[in-house]
């Protein structure tokens, strides 16, 4: 509960101001759908594979930070 004098709409107005930004690349032969941290790193979101033997490596499991060079 919040007790302000301010108007709902201008407390809650900053729980929207940032939204993800997802690329999806080809990392080490996998594609991958990364969330964007900086210029320089991501985070796994997803992983696309037919293959079950990519769900099972951690090198690609969805919360891991990876580092690339974007193109």
């Amino acid at each position: 509960m919040i007790y302000t004098p301010l108007p709902i709409e201008s407390v809650l107005q900053s729980s929207e101001e940032v939204q993800p930004t997802y690329i999806e690349i080809e990392y080490e032969g996998r594609l991958v759908q990364l969330e964007t941290i900086d210029n320089y790193q991501a985070k796994i979101v997803r992983l696309v594979s037919s293959n079950p033997n990519d769900y099972l490596n951690n090198t690609y499991m969805p919360g891991k930070i990876i580092y690339f060079r974007p193109n």
